[in-house]
């Protein structure tokens, strides 16, 4: 949401929001992902076109966090991840950075 408040919306990179991995060209994870909730997004990952790229945005996302390894997951234990953004929070700008990477 920050990112399209700032006049950085999606439509720059001809993107628009899907319901639908079948559709779905990016799947961006954020927040901390429980090890239930790992198996979600696997399941939406292999129902993504083949050349479709998964983002992780924040540090829980990508580590994990501060969640002990029985709660939480770092997202590229159970998908292929294309590009990172970091942060606590993470930075609009560099989730534009990384979605300009994988485009």
């Amino acid at each position: 949401a920050q990112t399209l408040a700032m006049g950085q919306g999606l439509e720059q990179f001809n993107c628009q929001l899907c319901n639908a991995p079948e559709q779905a060209d990016i799947l961006l994870v954020a927040g901390r992902i429980s090890q239930k909730m790992s198996i979600i997004v696997e399941e939406m990952y292999n129902r993504m076109q083949p050349a479709g790229k998964v983002v992780v945005w924040g540090t829980c996302a990508c580590s994990g966090g501060l969640a002990s390894p029985q709660v939480a997951v770092a997202v590229d234990q159970r998908v292929e991840v294309a590009a990172y953004v970091p942060g606590c929070p993470p930075l609009a700008r560099d989730l534009v950075a990384a979605l300009q990477l994988v485009l």
